[in-house]
């Protein structure tokens, strides 16, 4: 299902028809919108030859002395639209898809170009949400943005951007995120994002796959906005370990049964083991959230009926009240699940709300999912070849080269005393081993075998020995299993609307057997590196700040140049330093 919407900037120019015709015979939409079409009169055969379908729906509002103008199109054996509202700026449709049973309500919006005029459209559409019970999508041109970053050389935003944010806020309206580009409108040196789409929460809830592209422009200088809501096959899920499951009271005794069976194991491998276990309980104990939640409240709804009528015997009674706690019991289990798939770290426990973090978690989603990538100029949307790029590109990149060896003499540097040596080389105790798991954030994104601290911490007691005993070996023999040293690397993007992988940062998202070696080895350090390290290094050392060094420089040259000495400024910059192997 696409949704296409643009600013074609007049339909009557030369090409414009032929752009229209190739866009739909491209993407192949359900909905098209086009605004200021600037066109007085209606022209149906126009659109007919355009769409090429068997039954073509439209609405439309016509310019005004050549300004303006709006056309929204359907393809009716897709689309079924119940109702239709116009102003002289927007058209909304209300209908539902023919292949499923998800009633929508679409607005197309060309926004004035003055602030009163704007104003006056966020009130109009206001008052239509207030008339539709539908979740509610608004797309297109609105002529204003919501922060500097939408404006090339903008720095502060003006009262009617304010205006414009407030409205957004007040219709709680989720702003798709933009893929393929940062911009959508451009003249001369100019460019802003003035086209966008909006949705409520239902249409993320519905569609957690959706992907809005800013496609390439052509005879306008709007650029479409393509919205893809089909769902794409990214290949299976991978493990995480789940808060919810210590709500079950026999999760904790099945892990401590399931641990000891493989007690000939080394921890990573008994890792392993558990994974496959805790797939098939999870599937046994826990299953679908709203088929289970549905099941329990029929049961309940029967003994209801059935004690309307009749005096319920205590065997009934009981089953009614143990059906009432789990009830209670399985919302919270939901609420917990999308919690953590949301890693928001700034709702109070007093705010939770399942459906938010159900929405913040698909917003996530599909602001991480790489949907598209440019490679040598041509455009990769196909799941299969977007993995073969990216793991070609990171192939070549973390591939070591043999650069000139450079010897330099030890001479001059500061030494570790045989105090320190000891220390950092000597076995990890058990207690300093348990601070560096507790030092690591429960819930945090877990590596490669998907267990995050806050299992291991309230596993300890069943875990912790294994941890101790792993770890003091790795120390002793300096080695680790080819497992424990697996990295998984996610990308994220380092600017708006990604689209090659340049523009990506690499973060390694490593194991917690290999983070709490790490841990330890980094407190360890932490204690020596002050002595080591010149006091003129003014980053990654506890209690140092690393805008002193640019105070310092700014200092030195201020001095050079009052005190008329000549000088050299050598700035050295490592380009990837952090994406590179050296």
């Amino acid at each position: 299902m696409n949704i296409i919407a643009w600013n074609i900037r007049g339909i009557g120019g030369a090409g414009k028809s032929g752009a229209v015709k190739k866009l739909i015979n491209s993407n192949n939409p359900s909905i098209l919108g086009l605004v200021e079409t600037k066109h007085s009169s209606s022209k149906p055969r126009r659109w007919n030859s355009w769409w090429r379908a068997d039954d073509l729906g439209w609405e439309e509002v016509l310019a005004v002395n050549g300004s303006g103008g709006l056309i929204l199109m359907w393809n009716q054996t897709l689309f079924k639209v119940l109702s239709s509202t116009k102003g002289d700026r927007w058209i909304n449709i209300e209908g539902r898809w023919t292949n499923g049973d998800f009633p929508v309500s679409i607005t197309l919006v060309y926004a004035p170009n003055d602030r009163e005029g704007r104003i006056r459209i966020w009130q109009q559409l206001k008052i239509l949400k207030q008339s539709s019970n539908s979740p509610m999508m608004i797309m297109e041109d609105f002529n204003e943005i919501l922060c500097p970053s939408e404006r090339k050389g903008c720095s502060r935003l003006q009262a009617s951007a304010e205006d414009f944010q407030e409205w957004v806020s007040d219709m709680c309206l989720i702003d798709l995120p933009l893929l393929g580009r940062k911009f959508t409108w451009y003249r001369n040196n100019s460019a802003s994002k003035l086209d966008r789409i909006f949705v409520e929460a239902e249409w993320v809830s519905r569609f957690p796959e959706m992907k809005l592209w800013g496609l390439n422009r052509s005879i306008s200088n709007h650029c479409p906005l393509l919205l893809e809501c089909s769902k794409v096959n990214r290949g299976p899920k991978p493990f995480r370990s789940l808060d919810m499951w210590f709500s079950n009271p026999n999760f904790v005794k099945m892990v401590e049964k399931e641990w000891k069976s493989f007690a000939a194991m080394p921890l990573q491998r008994k890792l392993n083991a558990l994974k496959a276990s805790l797939k098939k309980w999870n599937k046994e104990s826990f299953g679908n959230f709203d088929r289970k939640i549905e099941q329990l409240e029929r049961e309940l709804n029967l003994i209801d009926n059935i004690s309307d009528s009749a005096l319920l015997d205590e065997c009934t009674l009981a089953r009614r009240n143990a059906l009432t706690n789990q009830l209670w019991l399985w919302p919270k289990r939901k609420e917990s699940y999308w919690f953590q798939h949301s890693r928001s770290r700034t709702i109070k426990e007093k705010d939770r709300d399942t459906r938010y973090f159900h929405i913040l978690a698909s917003v996530r989603k599909s602001r991480k999912t790489i949907g598209m990538l440019r490679v040598g100029g041509n455009a990769i949307r196909e799941p299969r070849m977007i993995k073969q790029e990216i793991t070609k590109f990171y192939k070549k990149l973390y591939s070591e080269e043999q650069p000139p060896c450079l010897k330099i003499s030890g001479e001059g540097f500061a030494r570790i005393n045989e105090e320190d040596s000891k220390e950092l080389e000597s076995l990890p105790s058990l207690e300093e081993i348990k601070k560096s798991v507790w030092d690591c954030e429960s819930s945090r994104a877990p590596g490669y075998n998907g267990f995050n601290f806050g299992f291991v911490k309230r596993m300890w007691d069943v875990v912790g020995d294994d941890f101790f005993r792993f770890i003091n070996n790795f120390f002793q023999q300096g080695k680790l299993l080819n497992e424990v040293n697996r990295t998984w690397v996610t990308l994220i993007p380092k600017i708006d609307g990604a689209c090659e992988l340049k523009h990506f940062r690499p973060i390694s998202m490593v194991g917690c057997i290999y983070k709490v070696i790490a841990k330890i080895l980094s407190n360890r350090l932490k204690k020596v590196l002050p002595n080591l390290i010149g006091e003129t290094q003014s980053t990654f050392i506890g209690e140092r700040q690393i805008l002193d060094g640019a105070l310092i420089a700014n200092e030195v040259v201020n001095w050079c140049k009052k005190k008329k000495k000549e000088a050299v400024l050598l700035k050295l910059d490592f380009q990837k330093a952090y994406d590179t192997i050296s």
